[in-house]
């Protein structure tokens, strides 16, 4: 720049900048790059979490830890013995389903203890499901320390009946 005779600064053009060398052009690509990146490392969060092994636990035992927490909260005094009662029965019926492949999901209790005599297992076994599904009915209107009794039983037999069966086929 060169100055004039008053000592004032030459007037030049107005230099023209490009829009890719401007500071506004630098924060947008950081910025845009820090979205992308952050967009990559959730889809690949996403991805792992999808195709993540989970461990399964056969339908037996799984069976028998909801037999062993509704008798855990039985004894707590956390669940009644009617309340108890009907989730014997429907751990019985998820178990049947899946043991022996039979449709008794949507049977009621006593439709459920007249199909248990088509199964093919002990005598023995089908007399304790028989009893269990019957007393679920009317479990309600015994004593308290009649019922508890009962339910403590019925849920050791239950038990050693999921554990006696499940035997046959592999989980």
């Amino acid at each position: 720049m060169e100055l004039t005779e008053y000592g004032i600064y030459d007037i030049y053009g107005m230099v023209h900048v490009p829009w890719w060398q401007t500071p506004l052009f630098f924060i947008a690509c950081i910025v845009s790059g820090m979205i992308i990146l952050a967009g990559i490392i959730m889809l690949c969060i996403i991805i792992r979490r999808r195709y993540k092994k989970k461990e399964v636990i056969p339908y037996w035992q799984q069976a028998v830890l909801e037999l062993e927490e509704a008798e855990k909260a039985f004894i707590d005094g956390n669940m009644s013995a009617m309340l108890l009662y009907e989730t014997l029965v429907r751990i019985t019926k998820k178990y049947l389903h899946t043991r022996f492949s039979c449709d008794v999901l949507g049977k009621t209790d006593s439709e459920l203890a007249d199909y248990i005599h088509n199964l093919d297992i002990i005598e023995e076994q089908k007399n304790q499901l028989t009893a269990l599904c019957q007393l679920s009915a009317s479990i309600k209107f015994y004593p308290a320390a009649l019922a508890h009794d009962y339910a403590q039983k019925d849920c050791q037999a239950l038990v050693a009946f999921i554990r006696a069966t499940h035997i046959a086929l592999p989980s």
